[in-house]
């Protein structure tokens, strides 16, 4: 499995690399985005990894550790006056039984499925941006799935949460040279001020019933953020090269505390168009 996904991503890199960009030859002053940003549209493709952790009082008291991994696709549009980012992911994996002292056991173990969409539109700030960094204001919608499957406990065998969130956002970006070649440092934070959250109604499950229970949240009955740090490397082509960081965190107190967080890394090709 891992030499095909090694294969295909050296095969991603070469279409990469080969793909004309539908503008003339990539000049420097093109991510030079400044106070007057161009018009730019990519489309990315690529993987992440996340480290995961999961505390949910609704249906058990254990705590759970894994790594989950997948597939990104987005579409992102640079304009001179707003950034737009659409943004879908799907991960899977496995996650042990965590103890109170990070020791993690082996024997109880959970398959997770995490599918996410999200959309970020952010506002150009004139008077916070210069010749080589810009930085952005807006807002975002998030619709983030969690299923859980417990191999080995009967009693609580399937769990699923599924959360729309509704939030600020904002970011900057860097913009420089190193060696003759061109980078960007993107960075972007999301905090969600308004969320509803399905969850399976348990109190029911023994008469056969999938009743779902469902809450809505302002900022202080829950928690999130959302966090992703990005090094892009242009092509001669006007593509790019990323390698990205994230971390994301969810902690809802009602009914019952649930607490979501994951830290990774991803990498991905953006095709310019």
């Amino acid at each position: 499995m891992k030499k095909d996904i090694h294969f295909l991503f050296l095969l991603l890199i070469i279409i990469s690399l080969s793909i004309p960009a539908n503008s003339q030859a990539f000049q420097p002053d093109t991510i030079s985005l400044g106070k007057k940003p161009n018009r730019l549209r990519y489309f990315s493709l690529g993987f992440n990894s996340n480290q995961i952790f999961y505390k949910d009082r609704f249906n058990s008291v254990m705590r759970y550790k894994g790594h989950i991994s997948g597939l990104d696709l987005g579409y992102r549009k640079y304009g001179p006056k707003s950034y737009n980012e659409i943004d879908f992911s799907i991960q899977g994996g496995l996650a042990n039984k965590q103890f109170s002292n990070g020791e993690v056991e082996s024997g109880i173990q959970i398959m997770v499925l995490r599918p996410e969409l999200k959309y970020d539109h952010l506002r150009h700030i004139p008077r916070l941006s210069g010749e080589s960094f810009n930085t952005w204001l807006g807002g975002n919608s998030q619709l983030t799935g969690s299923l859980r499957r417990n191999l080995e406990m009967s009693n609580s065998a399937y769990a699923y949460d599924v959360f729309f969130n509704l939030g600020l956002s904002g970011g900057f970006d860097y913009n420089f040279r190193w060696k003759e070649r061109n980078f960007r440092i993107f960075y972007m934070l999301g905090i969600p001020i308004l969320g509803l959250t399905l969850r399976p109604h348990y109190g029911l499950l023994w008469e056969g019933k999938t009743l779902t229970s469902s809450s809505f949240g302002v900022w202080n009955n829950f928690f999130c953020l959302d966090t992703k740090l990005e090094l892009h490397y242009f092509l001669k082509n006007g593509n790019f090269v990323a390698i990205g960081f994230d971390w994301f965190y969810t902690n809802i107190k009602e009914p019952h505390q649930l607490k979501i967080s994951g830290l990774g890394a991803s990498l991905l090709l953006a095709f310019k168009f």
